[in-house]
């Protein structure tokens, strides 16, 4: 991710003059990269004269430093005081080598888990997805204690369709079910699948009934779930098979930090990547379950703490993809 560089309350406020009624504008801009081309659309070609001037007084205000890097600060600082969350998904790193090397530090697992997140269209997401971000984003943080895999279980068929062509022999078990081939992943490096047989509805129900889910929307989203424990570390690994995509699962996720997740491409995003950084989360959502308010005191003990925010656009965003 870019660096920042300190800026004077002056130098804010004067930027933030400039750009008085264009709140929309900034929110839509990305700090980590921003490059001056993102101001081309705003200025009509009959207006170059007046975009140069707002880029010359721009510079004047940042004196010595370089401008990109100054804006990308003061567009920072902006989102930080915003009292709406921009609708925007940041890519932290697109490097499988990354990810898996901060996973495997509390979990057993291996390169083969990108293989199985491909071939079923799943993701992880929640708080592994978080700590990976966290540790690229500003360094050692807490160790989650569950993996949550999101997978799409009516696309599947689809995937398996699109694959059959071109499978090896070696790859025949991608003809079986997701449920199937995780099982088979994770018991083969020493978990233990712990939930109720996986045909039975009976895995969802315990599940939301032990975890509080029941109360909040998460219910509506859920087909059923694979929760196997690792006898030695005694790391969970929980596989939600959804009526839905990913991006609608994680639409009914509490904290914005959490809102953040990776696929079988290695491509790990977030939707508060500003939040991840500073340790200030939004709620996505207006209402509380009591075991959200849990979370809440779970979260502070991992020194992330809420601001109020307008996360509608979040939503939305995610919602609608």
């Amino acid at each position: 991710m870019s660096e920042f560089i300190p800026i004077t309350n002056d130098q804010y406020e004067r930027v933030r003059a400039l750009h008085r009624g264009q709140t929309d504008f900034l929110l839509n801009l990305n700090p980590a990269t921003f490059t001056l081309a993102d101001y081309t659309p705003t200025f009509p070609l009959q207006s170059h004269t007046k975009l140069l001037t707002r880029i010359a007084e721009m510079q004047r205000i940042a004196g010595d430093v370089p401008l990109v890097s100054f804006l990308r600060t003061f567009l920072r600082e902006f989102q930080r005081e915003s009292k709406v969350a921009p609708a925007r998904k940041t890519c932290i790193t697109d490097n499988k080598d990354t990810i898996l090397s901060y996973l495997r530090q509390t979990f057993v697992i291996n390169d083969r888990l990108f293989e199985l997140l491909e071939i079923t269209g799943g993701v992880i997401a929640g708080s592994a997805a978080l700590y990976v971000a966290a540790n690229i984003l500003k360094g050692p943080t807490f160790a989650p204690g569950d993996l949550d895999i999101w997978v799409h279980s009516s696309r599947f068929p689809e995937r398996v369709g699109e694959l059959k062509e071109t499978c090896t022999e070696e790859m025949m078990w991608i003809r079986k079910s997701a449920l199937w081939m995780y099982n088979q992943y994770f018991t083969s490096l020493g978990y233990k699948e712990v939930s109720p047989p996986s045909s039975s509805v009976r895995a969802k129900i315990t599940f939301m009934e032990e975890d509080g889910y029941q109360e909040g929307p998460l219910a509506t989203v859920v087909r059923n779930i694979q929760r196997f424990e690792h006898p030695v570390t005694k790391t969970r690994i929980q596989v939600m098979h959804c009526y839905v995509s990913h991006y609608k699962a994680i639409a009914t996720f509490d904290l914005s930090v959490c809102a953040t997740w990776f696929n079988g491409a290695g491509q790990l995003y977030a939707m508060d990547a500003l939040g991840i950084e500073t340790g200030k989360y939004f709620h996505l959502r207006s209402e509380r379950t009591e075991r959200e308010k849990e979370r809440a005191k779970k979260y502070k003990e991992r020194e992330y703490f809420p601001v109020e925010r307008d996360a509608s656009k979040v939503v939305e965003f995610l919602q609608n993809q």
